[in-house]
């Protein structure tokens, strides 16, 4: 005889265990793909606001030419797989963008010195 088994998933608790995980993580692996269908894998320096997860990169990079083509992403953060599209929130240093400076200085002073101030970065959420 076969029995039926049912996990009920609490959304708060869920949602709670992630942002705690945010909090204490602030590097993650960003997985992208452009046109070609190369997938690509990098650590990339993160802050979140709740579940949203920003980061920042060169428009030089392959990364940047990838998300342009297809902003699908996939994260993953400890052992907890993000997957989501991504969109491109302008220029780093942009006033809409003080938030993420903050953050950003915050939790990676060396990159914010680094890389945060240079005119070819901007922002992705």
């Amino acid at each position: 005889m076969r029995t039926t088994n049912c996990i009920m998933i609490d959304y708060d608790e869920s949602e709670r265990y992630v942002l705690n995980k945010l909090q204490q993580n602030k590097i993650a692996v960003l997985a992208s793909c452009g046109t070609d269908m190369r997938v690509s894998a990098r650590s990339m320096s993160i802050v979140n606001r709740g579940l949203e997860i920003w980061f920042q990169t060169d428009k030089r990079f392959k990364k940047s030419g990838q998300m342009e083509e297809n902003p699908f992403v996939a994260l993953c953060i400890g052992n907890i797989q993000i997957e989501g599209r991504v969109e491109n929130c302008g220029h780093s240093l942009d006033p809409e963008n003080k938030f993420f400076c903050d953050e950003f200085a915050a939790h990676h002073p060396g990159s914010y010195k680094a890389y945060t101030l240079t005119r070819d970065r901007y922002m992705s959420t």
